[in-house]
Protein backbone atom coordinates (compact mmCIF):
# COMPACT_ATOMS: atom_id res chain seq x y z
CA UNK A 1 0.00 0.00 0.00
CA UNK A 2 1.54 3.25 -1.14
CA UNK A 3 0.65 6.35 0.66
CA UNK A 4 0.98 9.70 -1.09
CA UNK A 5 1.39 12.89 0.78
CA UNK A 6 -0.65 15.90 -0.09
CA UNK A 7 1.09 19.21 -0.15
CA UNK A 8 -0.90 22.39 0.39
CA UNK A 9 0.48 25.83 -0.15
CA UNK A 10 0.86 27.71 3.09
CA UNK A 11 2.20 30.92 1.61
CA UNK A 12 -0.21 33.52 2.98
CA UNK A 13 2.01 36.35 1.75
CA UNK A 14 0.43 36.18 -1.69
CA UNK A 15 -3.03 36.71 -0.26
CA UNK A 16 -2.23 39.65 2.01
CA UNK A 17 -1.75 43.31 1.25
CA UNK A 18 0.86 45.51 2.87
CA UNK A 19 -0.62 47.49 5.75
CA UNK A 20 0.91 50.49 7.49
CA UNK A 21 -1.35 51.91 10.19
CA UNK A 22 -4.76 52.04 8.50
CA UNK A 23 -3.48 52.26 4.92
CA UNK A 24 -3.29 49.10 2.84
CA UNK A 25 -2.26 48.21 -0.67
CA UNK A 26 -1.59 51.05 -3.07
CA UNK A 27 -2.76 53.58 -0.47
CA UNK A 28 0.56 53.06 1.33
CA UNK A 29 2.32 54.30 -1.80
CA UNK A 30 0.09 57.38 -1.94
CA UNK A 31 0.98 58.22 1.65
CA UNK A 32 4.70 57.73 1.02
CA UNK A 33 4.41 60.01 -2.02
CA UNK A 34 2.62 62.55 0.20
CA UNK A 35 5.59 62.68 2.56
CA UNK A 36 7.90 63.83 -0.26
CA UNK A 37 6.30 67.25 -0.90
CA UNK A 38 5.79 67.67 2.85
CA UNK A 39 9.51 67.16 3.54
CA UNK A 40 10.41 69.42 0.63
CA UNK A 41 8.10 72.18 1.88
CA UNK A 42 9.52 71.91 5.40
CA UNK A 43 13.10 71.99 4.13
CA UNK A 44 12.48 75.02 1.92
CA UNK A 45 10.59 76.96 4.59
CA UNK A 46 13.00 76.21 7.41
CA UNK A 47 16.30 76.26 5.54
CA UNK A 48 15.81 78.67 2.66
CA UNK A 49 13.17 81.13 3.89
CA UNK A 50 14.28 80.99 7.56
CA UNK A 51 10.80 80.52 9.01
CA UNK A 52 10.44 79.16 12.52
CA UNK A 53 10.14 75.43 13.15
CA UNK A 54 6.41 75.69 13.97
CA UNK A 55 5.65 77.75 10.85
CA UNK A 56 7.62 75.38 8.63
CA UNK A 57 5.89 72.40 10.21
CA UNK A 58 2.44 73.94 9.67
CA UNK A 59 3.20 74.66 6.01
CA UNK A 60 4.57 71.15 5.47
CA UNK A 61 1.37 69.63 6.83
CA UNK A 62 -0.64 71.09 3.92
CA UNK A 63 0.51 68.61 1.21
CA UNK A 64 0.43 65.77 3.71
CA UNK A 65 -3.13 66.55 4.78
CA UNK A 66 -4.26 66.84 1.14
CA UNK A 67 -2.82 63.38 0.45
CA UNK A 68 -4.36 62.01 3.62
CA UNK A 69 -7.80 63.42 2.73
CA UNK A 70 -7.51 61.99 -0.79
CA UNK A 71 -6.66 58.52 0.48
CA UNK A 72 -9.28 58.42 3.23
CA UNK A 73 -12.15 60.00 1.29
CA UNK A 74 -11.60 58.67 -2.24
CA UNK A 75 -9.42 55.54 -2.06
CA UNK A 76 -9.76 53.63 1.20
CA UNK A 77 -12.59 51.11 1.10
CA UNK A 78 -13.90 52.35 -2.27
CA UNK A 79 -13.98 50.62 -5.69
CA UNK A 80 -10.87 51.03 -7.86
CA UNK A 81 -12.38 53.59 -10.22
CA UNK A 82 -14.16 55.67 -7.54
CA UNK A 83 -11.64 58.52 -7.42
CA UNK A 84 -11.39 58.80 -11.22
CA UNK A 85 -15.14 58.85 -11.64
CA UNK A 86 -15.45 61.42 -8.83
CA UNK A 87 -13.08 63.84 -10.58
CA UNK A 88 -14.71 63.16 -13.95
CA UNK A 89 -18.12 63.99 -12.45
CA UNK A 90 -16.66 67.22 -11.02
CA UNK A 91 -15.27 68.23 -14.41
CA UNK A 92 -18.61 67.58 -16.09
CA UNK A 93 -20.41 69.70 -13.49
CA UNK A 94 -17.81 72.47 -13.85
CA UNK A 95 -18.21 72.44 -17.64
CA UNK A 96 -22.00 72.61 -17.25
CA UNK A 97 -21.62 75.60 -14.91
CA UNK A 98 -19.35 77.40 -17.40
CA UNK A 99 -21.82 76.65 -20.18
CA UNK A 100 -24.74 78.06 -18.17
CA UNK A 101 -22.74 81.22 -17.47
CA UNK A 102 -22.03 81.61 -21.18
CA UNK A 103 -18.27 81.43 -20.70
CA UNK A 104 -17.84 78.49 -23.08
CA UNK A 105 -19.37 78.71 -26.50
CA UNK A 106 -18.71 75.19 -27.76
CA UNK A 107 -20.84 73.05 -25.51
CA UNK A 108 -19.65 69.44 -25.37
CA UNK A 109 -21.93 66.56 -26.19
CA UNK A 110 -22.44 65.71 -22.51
CA UNK A 111 -23.33 69.24 -21.38
CA UNK A 112 -26.83 70.44 -20.64
CA UNK A 113 -29.02 71.03 -23.64
CA UNK A 114 -30.65 74.42 -23.96
CA UNK A 115 -34.04 74.02 -25.54
CA UNK A 116 -35.32 76.81 -27.72
CA UNK A 117 -39.02 77.32 -27.24
CA UNK A 118 -40.69 77.13 -30.61
CA UNK A 119 -44.33 77.43 -31.45
CA UNK A 120 -46.26 75.73 -34.17
CA UNK A 121 -46.69 78.09 -37.14
CA UNK A 122 -50.48 77.70 -37.10
CA UNK A 123 -50.76 78.27 -33.36
CA UNK A 124 -50.98 82.05 -33.86
CA UNK A 125 -54.02 81.82 -36.12
CA UNK A 126 -57.33 82.51 -34.49
CA UNK A 127 -60.77 81.40 -35.53
CA UNK A 128 -61.81 84.79 -36.88
CA UNK A 129 -58.78 85.25 -39.11
CA UNK A 130 -59.08 84.89 -42.87
CA UNK A 131 -56.91 81.78 -43.07
CA UNK A 132 -59.20 79.71 -40.88
CA UNK A 133 -62.52 80.32 -42.54
CA UNK A 134 -65.02 77.56 -42.15
CA UNK A 135 -67.82 77.32 -44.70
Amino acid sequence: MTEKRRYHEANAGRDSKPVIWIFEGINVLWMILGFGPALLAFRLCYGRFHLSFAESDAISLVPLSITLAYVILLKSGKPKSFDGEFFEWGLVKLREFFDRQGWLKNRPYFGPQHRVKTEHPFATLTEDSDDCETH
